[in-house]
């Protein structure tokens, strides 16, 4: 039973959760500023590429991650850092996944399944990509 109780030891007092000690973690990456640039570029490379109809998703994409981006300058007060790290780990992922859809909808052959793949880009898109605004 000793291996279990130091498990548990370990990993019950994690309370927040598997995104906020991620998050937070992504905070403490020195090479952090370099990882949104390159972000930054490929979730505009893909917006830059989207059809019309994918058009503002895309945008919205490139919207998220510029205040991101801007809210990870600007914001020094660690306790406010902290407290939006979670917030600004899931804008990050989901505008980053809105780029993913978009480009999959693009290279999708078959005009049926390109029409399904849109669906899903634009369905993403409705339920919001920017969480730090809440």
């Amino acid at each position: 039973g000793i291996p279990v109780i130091l498990r548990d030891a370990q990993v019950l007092p994690i309370w927040e959760g598997t995104t906020n000690v991620l998050s937070l973690d992504l905070l403490l990456r020195s090479e952090l500023s370099a990882g949104l640039q390159a972000l930054r570029a490929k979730v505009a490379d893909v917006a830059a590429k989207a059809d019309t109809q994918l058009k503002n998703a895309g945008d919205a994409a490139v919207v998220a991650v510029d205040r991101a981006v801007q809210w990870h300058r600007s914001t020094t007060d660690r306790d406010s850092r902290l407290s939006a790290a979670r917030e600004f780990t899931l804008t990050l992922g989901r505008a980053l996944q809105l780029a993913l859809l978009i480009e999959h909808a693009a290279g999708v052959a078959d005009a049926r399944d390109r029409s399904s793949a849109t669906a899903a880009a634009l369905r993403f898109h409705r339920n919001g990509i920017d969480r730090l605004l809440r």
